[in-house]
C-alpha cells in the first residue's frame, strides 16, 4: 500500500486556525479569569467544547493510501475504503469556485465534512483538489501534495 502525502493547508485555512485558535483561546481566559463566572453549567460545556474544538479538527486531516484493490482515506476519527473497481471517475477538480458547506469544517486546519449537499471533502488545499466519483454516485474530495500522483496510482489500478 503506497501512502500520498497530503497537500499542505492552504492559506485561507492557516488564517482561519490561527484566528479560531486566538478566539478560544480568548474566551477560555475570560472564562477562567471568572470574566463569566455565572455561565454556571453552560459556562462549562462550552469551555470543554472549545477545548475539542482544534484537536478534534486537527484529527480529521486525512492520511491518503493506494493499493492495486483500494483507494483509502484514514485519520484517527475515520477510515473510508473505496474499492478501485468502483471509481468512475478521478480527476483534478478545476470547475467548482462556489462550494456550500452543508455539514463541516470549512478551514480550521482545512475542509472537512460534507460539502454541496452529499460530496464528502477531506481537503487541506482548495487548489490541489482532486475529485473521485464512484458507481454508486459517491462523490469525494481530497488534496494530495501532487494531485497527478494520486490520480496516476488510481488509472494505473484500474
Amino acid at each position: 500500500m503506497k501512502e500520498i502525502p497530503t497537500a499542505p493547508i492552504d492559506r485561507f485555512a492557516k488564517i482561519m486556525t490561527i484566528v479560531v485558535a486566538f478566539l478560544i483561546l480568548v474566551t477560555l481566559t475570560m472564562y477562567f479569569a471568572g470574566e463569566w463566572s455565572d455561565a454556571g453549567v453552560w459556562g462549562v460545556g462550552i469551555a470543554v467544547l472549545l477545548l475539542l474544538i482544534l484537536p478534534l479538527s486537527y484529527m480529521l486531516r486525512p492520511r491518503l493510501f493506494v493499493s492495486p484493490t483500494h483507494f483509502e482515506m484514514r485519520s484517527i476519527l475515520y477510515s473510508i475504503k473505496l474499492p478501485i473497481r468502483e471509481i468512475k471517475m478521478v480527476e483534478m477538480d478545476q470547475e467548482r469556485t462556489i462550494n456550500i458547506r452543508t455539514f463541516g469544517i470549512g478551514g480550521v486546519f482545512g475542509y472537512f465534512g460534507y460539502y454541496n449537499g452529499k460530496d464528502l471533502w477531506l481537503v487541506t488545499n482548495k487548489s490541489k483538489r482532486v475529485v473521485l466519483k464512484t458507481a454508486k454516485g459517491k462523490t469525494y474530495m481530497v488534496s494530495p501534495q501532487d494531485p497527478l500522483e494520486l490520480i496516476n496510482e488510481i488509472k494505473k489500478y484500474q
